[in-house]
């Protein structure tokens, strides 16, 4: 037999809880639920013996997780809509997930770039070329090499900041010595024109082609012949010289 006085004391003791500790209790179980759903996720992602990989259903399972406020799942989620991963490219979507994990503490080099290209093009979000450099700084200084080369263009341009040849070289530089061929190239046009540099430097213009026609750019290769064909059997031995120890400094950097 029940009593009403057992359960009006039970409901003066509920009000009696504070309100934080039961939003903390839905918290913690949104957490779990969470955590749960990128255990699945991760499952269908990389794939086991008991599962087949299977990126569409992985996504389903990091929005979902997304969707309980999960920093990380939003982080991933932006990832799979910005390279088309188990969908359809979205960038609109992308940059949501991207941009609520950005804000709440979670970045990488990549993701960095790929907001910063969202501003640059003016896709989904107003074209910003203000905020697409800020972002290829952070990308740049992560060490991506494609936010190096494009923020050394921007530079160069002046487009989003100041124009900045030094600047441009230097980061067309970072990038270069990633094997990077465009900014190879780059490294190449600069040095023979002189621009960001002291002077013109055939020699290193030169060797910066050749490292590039190395990596098949195809531009490149015909600014090396073009160049290789108006300079002395000494200069091109001197280029070759340069060549091989920017080799070995790349291979250095990025063991």
């Amino acid at each position: 037999m029940k009593r009403l006085t057992n359960s009006r004391n039970l409901l003066i003791l509920f009000l009696l809880i504070p309100l934080g500790a039961i939003a903390w209790a839905d918290d913690v179980t949104a957490n779990s639920k969470a955590e749960n759903l990128k255990r699945q996720a991760a499952q269908y992602y990389f794939g086991s013996d008991d599962t087949d990989r299977n990126y569409t259903r992985a996504l389903e399972l990091y929005e979902a997780a997304a969707e309980l406020g999960d920093i990380e799942a939003n982080y991933i989620a932006g990832g799979m809509y910005y390279t088309g991963k188990g969908t359809t490219r979205n960038f609109s979507k992308a940059y949501n997930y991207l941009d609520y994990a950005a804000k709440n503490g979670k970045r990488s080099p990549e993701s960095d770039r790929a907001l910063a290209e969202f501003y640059l093009l003016g896709q989904v979000v107003p074209q910003n070329y203000d905020k697409a450099v800020s972002w290829y700084k952070k990308a740049a200084e992560g060490g991506d090499p494609n936010a190096q080369l494009e923020l050394g263009y921007l530079y160069y341009t002046g487009q989003g900041t100041e124009q900045d040849y030094q600047q441009a070289l230097r980061y067309f530089r970072e990038s270069a010595m990633k094997n990077f061929a465009m900014a190879q190239y780059n490294m190449g046009i600069m040095w023979y024109t002189g621009i960001g540099t002291e002077q013109s430097d055939l020699v290193r213009s030169y060797a910066w082609f050749s490292i590039a026609a190395s990596n098949d750019y195809q531009d490149a290769l015909a600014a090396r012949d073009f160049l290789g064909s108006r300079m002395s059997l000494e200069e091109l031995d001197a280029a070759q010289k340069v060549a091989w120890k920017i080799y070995q400094e790349m291979k250095d950097s990025n063991q």
